[in-house]
């Protein structure tokens, strides 16, 4: 199986370099770009493979493969907040943002400016649910807690807790 020139709709285009990362095949409803045998409909293999989309280089989105062993990537320049939400149509212009990184590393949700590390914003006050997935929780057991933690002088330690307690 797999793509290379000897099926009949199937095409490869090569430098000619015996890196195989020059190389793109073609078939009936694959690409692939290094990968002679693409699972998905663009298929890119080769160390640390990423894909950039740009629309010059101080405004891009790249993904892929990290720098670094056992790591994905989703990386944008240091200048643009990246949004994830909702289009209503594949050629909507406007997002519906739900999440929002800006370049300082805020995230928020429910919010496009996000003021903290984590900002939670909603019209009617945002909800956090944390859930145990114990099926034999009692009275007094504790379900979940939020640790208040420090570093002082290279040292960790826990400043404070807020513990949820089943009754």
């Amino acid at each position: 199986s797999g793509i290379p020139g000897s099926g009949t709709n199937t095409t490869r285009i090569t430098t000619g370099a015996a890196d195989d990362r020059t190389n793109l095949y073609l078939s009936t409803d694959r690409i692939g770009i290094g990968d002679d045998a693409p699972n998905q409909i663009l298929g890119i293999k080769g160390t640390n493979a990423q894909v950039v989309i740009e629309e010059d280089d101080t405004a891009f989105l790249r993904l892929g493969v990290g720098e670094s062993d056992g790591t994905a990537v989703i990386g944008y320049d240091d200048g643009d907040k990246l949004q994830m939400g909702v289009y209503s149509s594949p050629t909507d212009t406007s997002i519906a943002p739900y999440v929002t990184i800006d370049s300082a590393g805020n995230v928020g949700i429910g919010t496009i400016v996000p003021a903290y590390e984590l900002t939670l914003s909603a019209s009617d006050g945002p909800t956090l649910g944390l859930w145990t997935t114990n099926s034999d929780i009692t009275n007094s057991n504790v379900i979940g807690e939020i640790l208040f933690l420090g570093n002082e002088g290279g040292t960790a330690f826990s400043g404070a807790a807020i513990k949820a307690v089943a009754t």
